[in-house]
């Protein structure tokens, strides 16, 4: 494939990825949704054991709209209950739910916790022969979050879909600037990053179904995951020589790299250090971001003792082809001044 076929393929790639991100996210914009599954216990014609859960949401938005449905055995009969947590827990509404979705308005809500109750209980005359059952309650609290919010999404994406274009084109007008050898040691770098973003994925994902209350959020993975591969390639193509012209500014380079890895340690300790946030009944997140911050202030210094110790060795291939240029140049003054004695005898 040509640079150019190969730029034009990337971008399309990149431009879908965005697309379909962008539009998941407006529709899921101002939405939180619980998908919750109770044991209900029947003992003696009744329920037993604990007959009631609760979940704590919070809203951002004055008005939010509530979608409730619940599925599982006709004789057992599901209310869902919406209070505002504050001083005096303030009803919102309480329905029966079932099957089909119901709808119910909230106001006033702005900055305010939600508390949700489900209660299960036998319906009058129906009878259940002794057991566990199961109930599952679905609940969407959507918010009213307003146009500009949505904006503010395409236009970062925008932004971000312009950003990679113009990473992809730098990047590949560096190939003229390049040797076979530099191209060659920039794709075994790229390599061996992918390797370890992809095993490191593989690690989270794995982990994260077998342990009850996995640590880490969604976007706490993501970045580990981007500093580990972003790492691995800086020090790959460092030590492969990958980007000679590196030699010329590694200076200010290990500069930015030491300062940003100080200012990630700042931001860890202050993080570390806050207060303990409350951890949802699902237990994930219970890892702070500040530890994030950490593990990037470690990233970057390693970065920057690596470009430290490593001081990088031949010359680009413009440095080359100017030294080749001299030496011809050199070369033919030699043979001219050779020249210029046959030319005195000729006289």
């Amino acid at each position: 494939m040509t640079r150019k076929s190969i730029f034009n393929l990337t971008a399309c790639i990149m431009a879908l990825v965005m697309v379909v991100i962008t539009i998941v996210t407006l529709l899921s914009t101002g939405k939180t949704k619980v998908s919750y599954t109770a044991d209900v216990k029947v003992a003696g014609g009744a329920v037993s054991g604990e007959a009631m859960q609760t979940v704590i949401l919070q809203a951002e938005a004055d008005k939010c709209t509530f979608e409730i449905s619940a599925s599982g055995p006709n004789e057992i009969v599901s209310t869902i209950g919406g209070y505002r947590v504050s001083a005096s827990a303030e009803g919102l509404f309480s329905v029966t739910a079932g099957a089909e979705k119901m709808t119910k308005e909230a106001t006033g809500l702005e900055g305010k916790n939600v508390l949700l109750t489900f209660e299960q209980k036998l319906a009058d005359g129906a009878k259940l022969t002794d057991g566990t059952y199961q109930v599952t309650y679905k609940v969407v609290m959507a918010e009213e979050t307003g146009g500009m919010r949505k904006f503010l999404s395409v236009l970062l994406a925008a932004v971000i879909l312009a950003l990679f274009l113009w990473i992809l084109y730098l990047e590949g007008n560096k190939e003229s600037e390049c040797t076979k050898k530099q191209l060659r040691m920039r794709g075994r770098a790229y390599s061996g990053a992918f390797y370890v973003m992809a095993m490191a994925t593989l690690a989270f994902a794995l982990l994260s179904s077998v342990v009850p209350r996995f640590p880490f959020s969604t976007f706490q993975a993501g970045i580990i995951v981007i500093l580990a591969g972003a790492s691995a390639f800086l020090i790959l193509a460092n030590r492969m020589n990958a980007y000679t012209q590196l030699n010329a500014k590694r200076g200010t380079i290990f500069a930015i790299f030491l300062i940003a890895s100080i200012l990630n340690l700042i931001a860890a300790m202050i993080g570390l250090m806050g207060k303990t946030s409350v951890i949802t009944p699902s237990g994930t997140g219970m890892v702070k971001n500040g530890a994030v911050n950490l593990i990037a202030a470690v990233c970057l210094m390693v970065v920057a003792i690596d470009l430290s110790l490593k001081g990088g060795s031949g010359r680009s291939a413009s440095e080359r082809r100017a030294r080749v240029r001299r030496e011809r140049y050199e070369n033919y003054s030699a043979a001219d001044e050779d020249n210029s004695i046959y030319d005195e005898v000729d006289r």
